[in-house]
């Protein structure tokens, strides 16, 4: 039996390159939009605000630019809370 150890180099968000951190803030968005009942949420949330706004304006191609606007201190929070690979993926080796 042989046994081989591969190591990685994993980044903290802002260690990452700008296009990098663009992609995992796009990933969270498109999350948010994806598996967000907004009938749901509190009308008094940000999230819903950016959805009213999306709403109120009739542009719904614009709602990922909304939520960024309404939740950027949210969304960088929770990417700042990751460790990376370098290409954006998730680090999940002590988050199991």
């Amino acid at each position: 039996m042989k046994k081989i150890v591969k190591e990685f180099n994993i980044y903290e968000f802002n260690e990452l390159k700008e296009e990098i951190q663009h992609k995992i803030i796009e990933r969270e968005i498109l999350y948010l939009i994806d598996f967000t009942d907004f009938s749901k949420i509190s009308k008094n949330s940000n999230l819903y605000k950016a959805y009213k706004q999306c709403e109120d304006l009739q542009t719904p191609w614009f709602i990922g630019n909304y939520i960024y606007d309404y939740c950027k201190k949210d969304i960088l929070k929770k990417a700042k809370k990751y460790m990376y690979y370098e290409n954006g993926d998730i680090y999940k080796g002590d988050y199991e």
